[in-house]
């Protein structure tokens, strides 16, 4: 778990987070098979996203979301009745519902060092993004000038989309 704890609390790519549990515990990473490393990475990946998902979701209680893509069924009992679910979209869907909301929603832990392309579509349309950190955008964007960054204690989202949610004019200026 030091590898999950790591790409959760400092936003480190899952490879990396593996490298590091693997010198904690004096292991040569090198020295492992290659499937091995591959589940590993996927593990983390995988739970990395699920936590930093079910973390910000439940820390929206009374915000209207709108939530596009698979999502488990646990993670949709954790959210209120305030989400509308519409599963997985073609993007030519997706558009549309970025052009009317006052933020596009981006948690993709796994993008530690880039960029998932939602995010330039929703700057296209002129969305607001909401977004995990990354070294990328923290080098190219400012945080509440051009981009939204998620805190690292991701249990204040909620009060950070309701600060955001009751100034309109903040968000339209950005």
């Amino acid at each position: 778990m030091v590898a999950v704890d790591r790409a959760i609390e400092s936003y480190e790519d899952a490879f990396q987070a593996v490298i590091a549990a693997c010198e904690a515990h004096s292991i040569d990473w090198r020295d492992m098979p290659f499937a091995t490393v591959c589940r590993m990475v996927d593990l983390i990946e995988a739970c990395t996203q699920a936590y930093t998902r079910y973390t910000i979701l439940a820390a929206m209680k009374g915000v209207d979301l709108h939530v596009v893509g698979r999502v488990p069924d646990s993670l949709m009992a954790a959210t209120t009745t305030d989400t509308t679910f519409h599963g997985a979209l073609p993007m030519s869907d997706v558009l549309p519902l970025m052009e009317r909301s006052k933020f596009t929603l981006n948690i993709t832990p796994k993008f530690a060092d880039g960029v998932h392309d939602r995010t330039w579509y929703a700057l296209s349309r002129y969305c607001n993004v909401l977004t995990t950190k990354s070294r990328y955008l923290e080098k190219f964007f400012t945080d509440r000038e051009s981009m939204i960054f998620i805190p690292t204690g991701m249990e204040q989202c909620g009060d950070l989309i309701a600060d955001l949610l009751n100034a309109p004019d903040a968000l339209d200026e950005m």
